[in-house]
């Protein structure tokens, strides 16, 4: 494209004040829509706790001190779509595809030589005895993936003045993966768990849309300003693999690492409710007679019982218990900002 007819049309822009322009496409000329989002989330899991921290504990109380979980923190994701208006721009059908993919890793070290510490509350150093251990050092990392793909069909319901409503219907589909690795340090036996978790899901979604006109184009301010607010949910039909391994090390006796766990569950299938509300400040204007849309916003997705992990008793080896494991269910949310743009063809 000729670099002069950019900087005209740039020109033209701004000496006019007035990005939309009378002779600018109309949505209903334009029915194609693609959109690109940067998400800044941060995800949640009901239960991340790995060990208790007794630091500042005084006497020998094994179980008082401080509960350690490790969260993640914000990481960046990304979402595209695809949209077609029809109906003379009431209606709207499009596609979406939305991923994430994050780790979170957190060491806790006992610097206090006289004086234990470090108490583990999940894999071998919390199952290998009846009495709670305590160890030199333990990690805790985990590997979170989550995607989503939506179809929805959209029709606006109610148009007057400054407020449109809206309501749409579709399906949703996706995918939660989260790998938990938990390791322990001591010098008498050093031992490592392996949780793996994997759920599929699909169902219908409904979506009530809300979009208020703040401010409409001036000379001084070109485009429309809008507050916009969605809300929905999904009810999808999950299917779930999760598997456990766990092994320790006897450092006394120089053995070869002792597998204490090897587990897979078959695959299971249950009903996963989703929630997911959208709240954003919208700009939609024209770039050179091409409808183009800004839009920044927080977002907020809850996905319940959507984690499968398989955990032991505390005491592993006693006969009596040693065979029941039972499976816990987590709840993962997801909440940030997003960065919306979009254009129109």
């Amino acid at each position: 494209m000729p670099k002069g007819w950019i900087y005209t049309c740039i020109a033209a822009t701004m000496l006019s004040g007035q990005l939309t322009a009378d002779n600018s496409l109309s949505p209903t000329e334009t029915p194609w829509k693609v959109s690109v989002e940067y998400l800044h989330f941060k995800p949640y899991i009901s239960d991340n706790y790995f060990a208790i921290d007794r630091s500042g504990i005084p006497g020998f109380d094994d179980v008082s001190g401080e509960y350690i979980n490790n969260t993640f923190n914000y990481h960046g994701g990304v979402r595209a779509g695809l949209s077609y208006d029809y109906c003379d721009g009431l209606s709207q059908a499009g596609i979406r595809y939305t991923r994430l993919e994050t780790q979170s890793c957190l060491r806790i070290e006992d610097n206090d030589p006289t004086f234990p510490r470090i108490a583990p509350t999940v894999g071998p150093a919390a199952w290998t005895s009846s009495e709670i251990r305590f160890v030199d050092a333990m990690e805790s990392c985990q590997d979170l993936l989550y995607q989503r793909g939506d179809l929805m069909f959209v029709r606006k319901v109610y148009c007057s003045c400054d407020l449109d409503l809206s309501v749409g219907v579709g399906i949703e589909a996706s995918e939660i993966r989260l790998n938990s690795d938990y390791n322990t340090e001591d010098p008498q036996e050093d031992g490592h768990l392996r949780l793996r978790s994997k759920t599929d899901g699909i169902g219908p979604q409904v979506m009530l849309g809300a979009k208020y006109n703040i401010f409409t184009q001036s000379c001084a301010f070109p485009g429309t300003l809008a507050v916009k607010l969605n809300v929905g949910g999904s009810l999808l039909v999950g299917t779930t693999r999760s598997s456990v391994y766990a092994d320790f090390t006897d450092n006394l006796a120089v053995f070869i690492p002792t597998i204490i766990a090897d587990t897979q569950d078959t695959r299971s299938w249950r009903m996963i409710p989703v929630l997911h509300t959208r709240l954003g400040l919208s700009w939609d204007t024209c770039l050179c007679n091409a409808p183009v849309s800004l839009e920044v916003g927080y977002e907020l997705s809850n996905y319940f019982r959507a984690i499968t992990e398989i955990i032991y008793p505390a005491d592993f080896f006693e006969p009596t218990i040693a065979g029941t494991a039972r499976n816990l269910y987590k709840n993962l949310g997801l909440s940030g900002l997003y960065l919306s743009a979009s254009v129109n063809f």
